[in-house]
């Protein structure tokens, strides 16, 4: 009972601070003070967890995360603090777990029983907080004996304050006052605000309870990280399996050799004419050759390390004379990763042609994603482990490239890379992309106005045609529309919402006093 009495202070108190932190303000400080206040209850609540690798780790990432909010205010810091803030929940809750996706599936589970159970508990604890028994038993008696003397004293107030001008006028102000407390509470409630109020009940309740959810923990357990032979008792039996082994491995072995010398041609002709005699004039359409081809050669690296899993999954390891369908597998994953090496100098040609983008910035990652997760598919044939262990190191990889990627302020990166690097054949920069990123670049965009009319103009055969000039107006006038939108919302904002992007970019337009920031 004082345990579920200290829980529920814990949860109205936190989404308190929740509703002043965050209603009509945007994630910036507020998230790290919120978040280094949640965690500490939670942490203080279930302080064992505190022993567990894991439980320390994701508690860093999320804290990181809440930091890079706070600096970059990137899409991509919120998305990682939210992703690695549901990863804790389920280490936080569940600290014998070891990987990633089992948090994640763990904190997926106290969602769902959130909602139904912990109302039954808000009750208890709600119960726990209110009176005595004995003062719920006196209430009633005492509502009866106030009727009359409530009646008279409303007469008598009713009385003094048409006999008493002085009387009155401090009644007039008390009603005044009252009513505009009325007022103001009444007027600031709204279905939105009563609505974001229980998201973060909700979001607070899943960290606080705890329910006991055995399974995940189990089916986790249940899993190790190398692969265990199943042995048949039954002669018969074995040499079944023994038969249907020796198929599958021939199965495999001829599905590997022969796709494996289709991959040496692939390679072959990339390694001729992409990696050392790339020519963009001749390569036709570079984009197709890059959006198309990318994403057919990463569906082939993904299929062809299925079909090895799958392969590799149980007694074909084991199967004798197993050796030479190995090593046609560790060929098959280092041409995969030649493959890889191929889509990583498309996409590098296709950012010389057209810029940095977050979709060419992504299929970089992922392919640094592929060659770990290529590596860990070699250690799993070469030292027979299981495919937990393939899900396991490579959801932590996953995990910790996804909180370092908020190190970097993404929007401004790109803005900065593509402004001092335009083709290198037409010197083009896609000013419209450019115009189109956050805020968090004005500063940026507005620094190098004359680059982007530059650019504006020589997007047009004739720089100082009626087109040409419309397209410069119109190119200062969104430049300018977005400045003057940024600095009026800014102002609306309180300490709450500071973060370092936007407090640069404000520093920026102050200090420059130019006319946009006056009107």
């Amino acid at each position: 009972m004082q345990s579920s009495k200290l829980k529920t202070a814990f949860l109205f108190l936190l989404t308190l601070l929740y509703n002043y932190f965050f209603w009509n303000e945007k994630l910036g400080i507020n998230l790290l003070i919120f978040y280094v206040l949640l965690a500490g209850t939670a942490l203080y609540l279930y302080p064992y967890s505190l022993l567990r690798r894991p439980v320390i780790i994701a508690f860093l990432f999320t804290l990181l995360t809440t930091v890079m909010v706070a600096w970059h205010n990137s899409f991509v810091s919120k998305f990682a603090h939210f992703g690695s803030f549901f990863i804790l929940v389920g280490f936080l809750h569940e600290s014998s777990l070891r990987s990633v996706a089992y948090a994640l599936f763990y904190a997926a589970k106290t969602m769902a029983l959130t909602l139904p159970n912990g109302l039954q508990l808000l009750g208890t604890g709600l119960k726990s907080l209110s009176p005595s028994p004995k003062f719920a038993r006196l209430a009633p008696r005492w509502l009866k004996l106030m009727t009359v003397p409530g009646a008279f004293f409303s007469v008598f107030f009713l009385i003094f304050s048409v006999a008493n001008p002085v009387f009155a006028d401090l009644s007039s102000q008390l009603g005044s006052l009252i009513g505009d407390a009325l007022e103001a509470i009444f007027t600031n409630f709204s279905l939105l605000r009563f609505l974001f109020v229980l998201m973060g009940l909700f979001l607070i309740a899943v960290v606080l309870y705890k329910w006991e959810i055995r399974e995940v923990a189990e089916k986790e357990a249940s899993q190790t990280d190398h692969i265990i032979r199943r042995r048949v008792s039954q002669k018969l039996k074995q040499w079944a399996g023994m038969i249907a082994l020796k198929n599958e491995r021939q199965a495999a072995m001829l599905l590997v050799v022969s796709v494996n010398t289709l991959l040496l041609v692939v390679n072959v002709i990339d390694i001729r004419f992409l990696w050392f005699n790339f020519d963009a004039k001749q390569a036709g359409n570079l984009a197709k050759l890059v959006h198309e081809g990318t994403y057919m050669l990463i569906l082939s690296i993904l299929l062809s390390m299925g079909i090895l899993i799958y392969y590799f999954r149980n007694n074909l390891n084991f199967y004798p004379g197993n050796g030479l369908l190995q090593r046609a597998a560790y060929v098959w994953l280092v041409q995969n990763a030649v493959l890889s090496i191929s889509v990583l100098i498309r996409c590098g040609y296709y950012i010389q042609e057209y810029g940095l983008a977050y979709k060419r910035i992504g299929v970089i990652v992922f392919l640094l994603l592929t060659f770990f997760g290529l590596f860990t598919l070699y250690r799993k044939i070469e030292t027979r482990k299981s495919l937990y262990y393939l899900i396991r190191t490579n959801t932590w990889a996953a995990y910790t490239v996804m909180i370092l990627l908020t190190l970097v302020n993404w929007d401004v990166f790109i803005v900065e890379y593509n402004l001092s690097h335009p083709n290198l054949r037409t010197g083009h920069i896609d000013v419209t992309f450019l115009l189109s990123r956050s805020d968090k670049t004005l500063h940026l965009l507005d620094a190098n106005r004359n680059k982007i009319i530059e650019q504006v103009r020589k997007s047009y055969s004739q720089s100082y045609s009626h087109a040409a000039n419309e397209a410069v107006i119109d190119a200062n006038s969104q430049l300018n529309f977005r400045t003057k939108s940024f600095l009026r919302e800014q102002r609306e904002y309180s300490w709450l919402s500071w973060n370092y992007a936007d407090a640069r970019t404000l520093k920026y337009f102050q200090s420059k006093k130019s006319p946009v920031v006056n009107r």
